[in-house]
């Protein structure tokens, strides 16, 4: 069976979004006080940092045409909210990314900061920039969510291949 590289970053945004989904699970089961009171190496706290995950892909997603809303941190001030903006996020992007095809990836976007500096990248480019970003924030949140009493299980891809071809992952626990 032939695989495009659509179908790829399909599997990436999968994974992503499975992954998120965990964090942001996880997370919820912590207050935004405590959340708070994590202090991140790259942010002022976990809250932050969890924040910051969610927005700068909603922030990329609409750079490369996704349908999806930019958030607005100050408006977030629960974590139900926070989950909830998340799982909505995580729907649409796969659901963007299962749209592109090989020929898409390859599309030029201009991507504008908020300093309004503009760069142009290919798709493909951003989508790394998402899986990537967010793959660094959620290996630094699961130390803090582990030092706070919540450790994040096992999320690796590998896992989601053999189930997905109807394979019991073989280390169940592990």
């Amino acid at each position: 069976m032939a695989v495009g590289m659509a179908q790829v970053f399909h599997a990436h945004a999968r994974q992503n979004a499975y992954a998120n989904n965990i964090l942001f699970q996880v997370a919820a089961k912590l207050t935004v006080a405590a959340l708070e009171a994590a202090q991140s190496p790259s942010r002022e706290s976990a809250y932050a940092l969890l924040v910051h995950l969610l927005t700068a892909e909603a922030f990329y997603m609409t750079q490369v045409g996704g349908n999806t809303q930019l958030i607005n941190k100050a408006a977030v001030t629960t974590i139900d909210q926070l989950v909830s903006l998340a799982t909505v996020h995580n729907e649409r992007f796969v659901a963007f990314v299962a749209a592109l095809h090989d020929g898409d990836l390859v599309r030029e976007v201009t991507v504008e900061f908020s300093d309004k500096t503009q760069v142009r990248y290919q798709v493909w480019q951003v989508l790394m920039q998402v899986f990537l970003h967010s793959a660094q924030h959620r290996g630094e949140l699961s130390i803090l969510l582990s030092a706070l009493g919540q450790p994040l299980p096992i999320d690796e891809i590998i896992v989601r291949f053999a189930e997905e071809n109807g394979q019991p992952w073989p280390y169940k626990g592990k």
